[in-house]
């Protein structure tokens, strides 16, 4: 769980500094896909726009705007101030481990 919260709070804090959403769709389980089209649709032809933001971990929907320094700082408490490649390893090329 430690690296899929950096995962999100690198990727939270990125999008706030553009002021951009950040929906996570995944075609192969039908995810958000139906909320994306939504949320597009308000964004260009100010269609009603009913949902909601989810900070599941199975879906992720930050609209434009809901985010901010204070919100991220206070959700992700635990995670530690460190640079993304500082938690999550490269792996090394070349090297194998072929049991």
């Amino acid at each position: 769980m430690e690296i899929l919260d950096a995962v999100e709070y690198h990727l939270r804090k990125f999008a706030v500094s553009f002021g951009s959403p950040i929906v996570y769709t995944s075609v192969k389980r039908n995810l958000n896909i139906e909320l994306l089209l939504d949320y597009i649709k308000y964004l260009f032809f100010s269609i009603p726009f009913r949902h909601h933001s989810s900070l599941g971990k199975d879906s992720l929907f930050i609209p434009i705007g809901y985010d901010n320094s204070e919100i991220i700082q206070e959700s992700y408490s635990t995670v530690k101030e460190k640079p993304f490649d500082m938690i999550d390893k490269k792996p090394q090329e070349g090297k194998q481990n072929i049991e």
